[in-house]
């Protein structure tokens, strides 16, 4: 079997195949710049969260190496079904992100603990307070991200360009 041919066209598909592709190449896309960004080294440091990179430099070629053989296959369907690049606004994942979260930290406040079992006593005075402030300056952060990501407010400290 020899190559297939690459410049096949689909005119006729229609706009519902095109959005359910496109939508699992995005993510794959995605996805492979996260793959990309450890094999070059990436490893965040939080407080609480800790990545360890142990990808060797043999490991890491070859994780970059396959993202380029799946990027081809990504860029024949891109040409080939008409799939259009989308621009992520991290703002919206700041926001999408942090406004989904607030529920897993409700669920860490002392009366949804009990479902686990009797909470020691005073847990709930201290606990649900910091819970409270948690979720506080989650809120804030969307509400930062949330202007932007709408496009409700410009960022005065962003210089204005005139188109």
């Amino acid at each position: 079997m020899g190559p297939k041919p690459t410049n096949v066209k689909f005119p006729t598909l229609s706009e519902n195949h095109r959005r359910a592709i496109g939508t699992v190449a995005f993510m794959l896309d995605q996805m492979l710049c996260d793959f990309e960004a450890y094999a070059k080294g990436r490893e965040f440091h939080g407080l609480l969260y800790h990545e360890r990179n142990r990808l060797s430099p043999r490991e890491r070629q070859a994780i970059l190496d396959e993202a380029g053989r799946i990027r081809a296959v990504l860029k024949e369907l891109q040409e080939s079904l008409g799939l259009a690049p989308r621009v992520e606004d991290v703002s919206r994942e700041i926001w999408g992100r942090g406004s989904m979260f607030w529920e897993n930290l409700v669920e860490t406040e002392t009366k949804y603990l009990r479902r686990y079992g009797v909470t020691p006593p005073g847990l709930a005075d201290y606990l649900d307070p910091k819970i409270e402030t948690l979720i506080e300056h989650m809120e804030t952060i969307t509400r930062i991200a949330g202007g932007k990501a709408s496009g409700r407010r410009p960022d005065p400290e962003e210089p204005q360009t005139k188109p």
